[in-house]
């Protein structure tokens, strides 16, 4: 396991942790969800697995708009150079929820595309699964700052999404 891929899994779970722990201060009058079963989360891991860039986007946009909270679609494209001095150009979307207001700003993300040929539930549909269920567990809740959870595109492609 490289190193980057460790740190990153440190970033995620304080991430995490800052938000679950600061969202206890911002709970409505009712009770936000106790949280999420094994069995739903794998579900939410199951629906983007072995799909393609375009199933996984519509799995994810089809839970989003089941829990009823509002999302952007980033269209974006970035220029790869090279070895060789030509250029490729990479086409990706991110899918952006943005709850609450404030000045302050939190970003809770993962990357929802997978290696050409791989199914993609480890890298990165634990992390998919994960912001999903955040979502859909605290789309009730009064925020005192912003946070906009992301499902980032193209990070298997050179890491630009």
């Amino acid at each position: 396991m490289s190193v980057t891929k460790i740190i990153t899994g440190v970033i995620i779970v304080l991430a995490i942790t800052f938000l679950v722990v600061s969202m206890r201060t911002c709970r409505t009058q009712g009770e936000i969800d106790a949280g999420a079963t094994g069995e739903v989360l794998m579900s939410y891991v199951k629906g983007i697995e072995g799909n393609s860039p375009a199933g996984r986007r519509q799995y994810i946009t089809g839970k989003l708009k089941e829990f009823d909270v509002p999302f952007s679609v980033m269209s974006f494209d970035t220029i790869i150079a090279r070895r060789d001095g030509g250029q490729d150009t990479l086409h990706g979307e991110n899918i952006i929820v943005t709850r609450g207001e404030g000045s302050g700003k939190i970003v809770v993300g993962a990357h929802s595309d997978a290696v050409p040929g791989a199914p993609g539930a480890n890298d990165n549909g634990g992390g998919v699964a994960v912001v999903l269920e955040l979502i859909r567990s605290l789309r009730e809740a009064t925020y005192h700052h912003s946070i906009d959870f992301c499902f980032f595109d193209k990070e298997e492609d050179g890491l630009i999404g």
